[in-house]
């Protein structure tokens, strides 16, 4: 804040103050000694503001300072409103982030990713087939595999491990993944959909629906022929991940006032992708995808979206 001169008559300082304010040019009058001193606070302005000053001491009455009262007055007006404006909005998103935003609005899906982090790094991205992560977790102990014996075509032999109680196995195969894209794509998709449903509906509502696709997509992988494209042995999130798309495919079109609408790019490339895997676009180059998981999580997630629509009659 720089004084750049006085006037005698405190009108005329209000006036020539008000003058510099419709000017762009942040300044006040305050009596000081029995004179009026002008106070500038833009320091890269000072001598225009003195420059100004003199113009306004040769004629106080000239016609271009009638009105600079009213004029200023209405700026100051303005800029009051634009500061309460931004003080709300800073209110409003400090109330946002302390009632839940960031990790603590989608625990289940960053929960989701850390684990599967965790056991591709204990699999060594599921390269460790021997190992007790991959051992534990999938639909089979691998073990098994090489007892000749056991004819695996039939449900019993499937069913060996969960039998004899393992049970978490109908679940744990959705944090196997092999390779790095294939944990990289999954988490993406997953961060992005999941956290759609979650901050939504909430993460009970959420788990509740994770643990239901993944256990029948699960299911039906392990389940279904070799043949057929089945397999023991199959591992990743995309079966959860096909059924939170179904179920946010239903709820956007049929609910759109809940928020969870899909970007175009992610539906395209979702449904592109699966109907890539059940074509056997990729057998060629050695990459079988867990296409029943795919599928019949899609229609489970279809299923747990619609069939509250269908109880009301919506």
């Amino acid at each position: 804040m720089r004084l750049i001169g006085t006037l005698d008559k405190e009108p005329d300082a209000h006036r020539f103050a008000a003058h510099l304010l419709t000017a762009g040019i942040q300044a006040h009058a305050e009596l000081d000694n029995g004179s009026w001193a002008i106070w500038v606070r833009d320091e890269n302005r000072i001598r225009e503001a003195k420059d100004a000053l003199d113009d306004f001491r040769r004629d106080p009455a000239a016609s271009r300072y009638r009105g600079a009262e009213r004029a200023a007055e209405t700026i100051r007006r303005e800029e009051i409103r634009r500061n309460e404006e931004a003080s709300r909005k800073i209110v409003s998103m400090r109330g946002k982030w302390k009632s839940g935003s960031g990790a603590r609005k989608k625990p289940l899906v960053l929960t989701l990713i850390a684990i599967s982090v965790i056991v591709a790094m204990g699999s060594s991205l599921g390269e460790d087939k021997r190992g007790a992560v991959l051992r534990t977790l999938l639909f089979v102990d691998i073990e098994h595999m090489n007892d000749r014996s056991i004819d695996w075509s039939t449900l019993d032999a499937k069913l060996i491990d969960i039998k004899q109680g393992e049970v978490w196995r109908t679940i744990t195969p959705i944090f196997v993944h092999y390779g790095a894209m294939h944990l990289v794509f999954n988490m993406i998709m997953v961060y992005q959909l999941g956290s759609l449903v979650e901050d939504r509906r909430g993460s009970l509502r959420m788990a509740l629906m994770v643990l239901t696709i993944a256990i029948v997509s699960n299911l039906f992988q392990a389940l279904v022929p070799l043949a057929w494209g089945g397999g023991l042995l199959a591992g990743g999130m995309s079966g959860v991940l096909y059924g939170i798309f179904g179920y946010l495919w239903v709820k956007s079109s049929f609910q759109p006032e809940l928020g969870m609408r899909i970007p175009q790019s992610t539906v395209i490339i979702l449904m592109l992708w699966m109907f890539l895997g059940f074509s056997n676009a990729f057998a060629s180059m050695g990459i079988h995808m867990a296409n029943w998981a795919h599928g019949i999580g899609f229609v489970t997630g279809v299923l747990i979206a619609a069939a509250p629509l269908a109880l009301r009659g919506k």
